[in-house]
C-alpha cells in the first residue's frame, strides 16, 4: 500500500541520479517511537519511487539515507520523505556512496 502511495505521490518528479532521502514519521500522538524501527515502511515508499521511475534503483551508488527523524503530531499520521539531488559539489563534500 505504501509502495503504491508513493508510486502515485511521485508522478511528474524528475528522474534523479543521486539523492539524499530524510523519512519523517508524522505521529498521530505523543507517544515515545523509535524512527528506526518504521524503516520498512520507508523503504517501501523508496521502492515506489523506483517503480515510478524517479530513482534508476535504490542502492548505495544512488541513494544516501534514508534518515530517519520524527516530525510533528498530525492527524492520521503520515509518513513524508524530503529527498534532496545531490549535486557534485555535495558528493566531493562527503555524501556519496
Amino acid at each position: 500500500m505504501l509502495r503504491r502511495a508513493a508510486w502515485a505521490a511521485s508522478r511528474g518528479v524528475p528522474h534523479l541520479e543521486r539523492v539524499h532521502i530524510i523519512g519523517v514519521l508524522h505521529p498521530e500522538d505523543r507517544q515515545r517511537r523509535d524512527p528506526a524501527n518504521w524503516y520498512p515502511s520507508f523503504k517501501a515508499c523508496i521502492d515506489g519511487l523506483v517503480d515510478q521511475g524517479v530513482l534508476d534503483d535504490d542502492d548505495h551508488t544512488r541513494v544516501v539515507g534514508p534518515d530517519m527523524r520524527m516530525g510533528h503530531v498530525v492527524e492520521g499520521a503520515r509518513l513524508v520523505l524530503h529527498i534532496r539531488d545531490l549535486t557534485p559539489v555535495d558528493i566531493a563534500a562527503g555524501l556519496r556512496k
